[in-house]
């Protein structure tokens, strides 16, 4: 009789989502949410389109949490995000938004971050978490879907952006996670010539780049990054890829990681840091060059990949 009763309050649904429960247990799978952490280890004006002279930067961590799925259905996923900004006033800042968006592009807002309202002032940090409740474009009927900008987000193709006062649009803009580039490489006075894929790991802390080639000489004595644009090729150095001081040939295909222990700080560049190496790139401000004795013999602008 007991048994009975209880089994009528719990209901059906009740007991089947224990059995889930149970069983998911039992053959091992964890019912932990699931997280994948990206970040943009620099906001900068240079990468706000078109760019803005400023001297505030910023750097965040954006994680995309998905909780486990009963009964195959998958759980919601939710967006954490934290920023930290230095050279912005309380009182400047207006909104912080996550935005869709590939690089030197602008789009729709994902999410509203933070809005300047009486009593409510940015503080220099900020850490909230997103749903699909905060959707912005459920309002507005946006191009997007919920899991169609969250795979954006997840896929390097969005960016987090802080609007002040002085500049409404926005006054500095980041990246987030795993941004993808190409390079087409061709020299003058010679045939060779190469294509390369550059891209950042998703928390920004690795450069992953693979190199192929046609017509190289085995003189080849340094692969370079360097801070160049509009066809320059002797810029300050930033990461050496391949090095040989006597010539020798360059593999194809070549690939390569660089992290933060391969970056070459250059006095009066104005890039300091591994992060700064990064903006530089992601407002297309690096060249790729394969060099001999005599200086490169083929380069390219590192520009988004389509």
């Amino acid at each position: 009789m007991r048994r009975r009763l209880w089994t009528s309050r719990l209901g059906l649904f009740g007991i089947a989502m224990i059995l889930a429960v149970w069983l998911a247990g039992c053959s091992g799978n964890s019912l932990n949410t699931t997280h994948r952490q990206l970040a943009a280890t620099r906001l900068s004006g240079g990468q706000m389109v078109p760019p803005v002279a400023t001297a505030a930067i910023g750097t965040a961590s954006v994680t995309v949490n998905r909780e486990p799925t009963i009964l195959g259905m998958k759980g919601r996923r939710t967006v954490d995000v934290r920023l930290q900004t230095t050279g912005l006033s309380m009182t400047s800042v207006t909104g912080i938004t996550l935005n869709d968006g590939k690089v030197n592009t602008n789009g729709p807002v994902i999410f509203n971050l933070f809005t300047q309202m009486p009593g409510s002032l940015y503080t220099g940090t900020l850490s909230v978490r997103m749903s699909a409740n905060d959707f912005a474009q459920l309002a507005t009927g946006g191009p997007l879907t919920y899991d169609q900008a969250i795979d954006d987000v997840l896929n390097g193709n969005a960016y987090l952006m802080v609007l002040t006062s002085a500049h409404p649009t926005g006054e500095i803009r980041g990246q987030v996670g795993p941004t993808a580039f190409q390079v087409a490489l061709t020299g003058t006075g010679t045939s060779a010539t190469g294509s390369a894929s550059v891209k950042l790991n998703d928390m920004q802390t690795a450069i992953m780049v693979q190199l192929t080639h046609q017509g190289l000489p085995d003189t080849i004595t340094a692969m370079n990054i360097r801070l160049g644009s509009g066809g320059v090729t002797n810029g300050p150095l930033l990461f050496t890829l391949f090095s040989n001081p006597t010539g020798g040939t360059l593999t194809s295909p070549f690939s390569v990681q660089l992290s933060s222990a391969n970056f070459v700080v250059q006095s009066g560049s104005g890039i300091s840091s591994f992060p700064d190496a990064i903006d530089a790139m992601l407002q297309s401000k690096t060249v790729l060059t394969v060099e001999t004795a005599s200086g490169a013999i083929i380069y390219g602008q590192i520009v988004p990949a389509p």
